[in-house]
């Protein structure tokens, strides 16, 4: 069980830049594996859609199925495409010691 935080904290960090996403069958079950381009509008389109996903602090993409039991170690309020810096960022939540371990090692979205 991870430890909580008695007073959350809000960060933010660089989310995702456009570029080459490959999608395996596990991830899409049914689908067969592929890869594609997200370019800079696709990206600005996907931006709303991660308000509200957990945040993991995890080694492999597997474990983020694992995890997903109550076990996040924040959320995201907000990820939006920033003009000034041209950058895609995150706004998000961190509500465990090992979410906030992660942030001090240097971990990254």
């Amino acid at each position: 069980m991870k430890t909580r935080l008695k007073d959350p904290q809000v960060f933010y960090g660089l989310h995702f830049a456009p570029g080459v996403c490959h999608y395996t069958e596990k991830d899409l079950p049914g689908v067969g594996p592929f890869t594609i381009l997200v370019n800079s509008e696709v990206a600005k389109e996907m931006d709303p859609t991660f308000a509200g996903r957990p945040v993991l602090v995890m080694h492999s993409p597997d474990e983020a199925i694992e995890m997903q039991n109550g076990d996040e170690d924040g959320w995201v309020s907000e990820s939006f495409y920033n003009a000034p810096d041209g950058n895609h960022w995150a706004k998000f939540t961190v509500i465990t010691e090992e979410g906030l371990a992660a942030i001090r090692k240097g971990w990254k979205l």
